[in-house]
């Protein structure tokens, strides 16, 4: 998707140094990039922080953008790859507990997915532990293998199965009291 002229002009005056365009491209695309970003993190100071990661990059490397992709779409790259760097460093030091050996593909009732609404499921995400929600956020809707999670994160692939399992497990019994 090729960039739109407004974006065009944007980019060239903030190039320039134009303050006011520059503080523009942060009033336009901060608050949906913080909605990414904070979506991965209970802390919203923490989410906070990654966004202002997130423009400090943008902006030193705002030269090479060559507008294949909206401004958006490349500000979310850029945003993603902060979170997966923030959470594999922040990860670093800690350990995991494997529970199972094998790892069931779905512990989720289909019948409790079916009495619930969106926002309702998106709410119990939101309240998964972060190692587990960043995992199941990864896996269910980024869409990553367990193989491609444990090279971002640098875990073990057991240890994202593990993640995934309990995120499932947690999510299930939380979405009970909505049957």
């Amino acid at each position: 998707m090729p960039m739109y002229e407004n974006e065009k002009e944007l980019i060239r005056l903030c190039l320039n140094d134009d303050k006011k365009a520059q503080r523009k491209l942060v009033d336009q695309y901060g608050p949906p990039i913080f909605g990414y970003i904070k979506y991965y993190f209970n802390n919203a100071s923490e989410a906070q922080d990654i966004l202002q990661e997130v423009f400090i990059a943008a902006f030193k490397s705002l030269t090479g953008f060559q507008g294949e992709s909206s401004l958006y779409h490349w500000l979310r790259i850029i945003a993603k790859n902060k979170i997966y760097h923030h959470i594999k460093t922040k990860w670093k030091s800690s350990v995991d507990v494997i529970e199972p050996t094998s790892f069931p593909d779905s512990v989720m009732d289909e019948t409790i997915l079916s009495t619930i609404n969106k926002n309702e499921i998106l709410a119990e995400v939101d309240k998964l532990p972060e190692i587990n929600k960043v995992v199941f956020l990864m896996h269910v809707v980024e869409g990553y293998r367990h193989q491609e999670i444990a090279t971002i994160l640098e875990i073990s692939e057991e240890a994202s199965r593990s993640r995934l399992f309990k995120a499932k497990k947690i999510l299930q019994e939380s979405l009970k009291t909505y049957h």
